[in-house]
C-alpha cells in the first residue's frame, strides 16, 4: 500500500479547475473506495466517511466486529485515526509519521476488539 497524492498521480492541474465542491465530492468518493483511509476525528469530512464506509459494511451484512476482522472476515474499511484526549487532558500531539509509504503504518487504528 502506498500513499499517493494528487500531484504525483498527474491529475492535479485538471482536479483544480473544478470547483471546490465539486474537489470536495471527488476526495469524497475515492476515500469511501480505498482500502484504507486516515483521517481523524476532529475533521466533519473524515467523520462522514467513516460514517459511510461503516453503513456501507453494515449493508453487507457485517455488522459484528472480530479480533480477525469482522467476525472472521478481514474487512477494515472503516479506518479511522482517531485523536483521543492524552494524559495531559487535552488532544494529543499527532505521533505518526506522516512521510511513511505504508498507511497501516501512519492509522492509530487497531484490528484488536471483539464480538458483542
Amino acid at each position: 500500500m502506498v500513499a499517493v497524492e494528487k500531484k504525483k498521480l498527474g491529475v492535479f492541474d485538471m482536479y483544480k479547475k473544478k470547483a471546490y465542491l465539486i474537489q470536495s465530492a471527488i476526495d469524497y468518493e475515492v476515500c469511501l473506495r480505498a482500502d484504507v483511509f486516515v483521517g481523524n476525528s476532529f475533521s466533519t469530512f473524515s467523520s462522514l466517511v467513516v460514517l459511510d464506509r461503516t453503513q456501507r459494511m453494515k449493508r453487507m451484512g457485517l455488522g459484528g466486529v472480530g479480533e480477525d476482522g469482522y467476525c472472521g472476515l478481514d474487512v477494515r474499511w472503516p479506518s479511522y485515526a482517531y485523536n483521543l484526549q492524552g494524559e495531559a487532558k487535552g488532544a494529543r500531539a499527532w505521533a505518526a509519521n506522516m512521510s511513511h509509504l505504508n498507511l497501516q503504518a501512519i492509522s492509530y487504528g487497531s484490528n484488536h476488539i471483539s464480538c458483542p
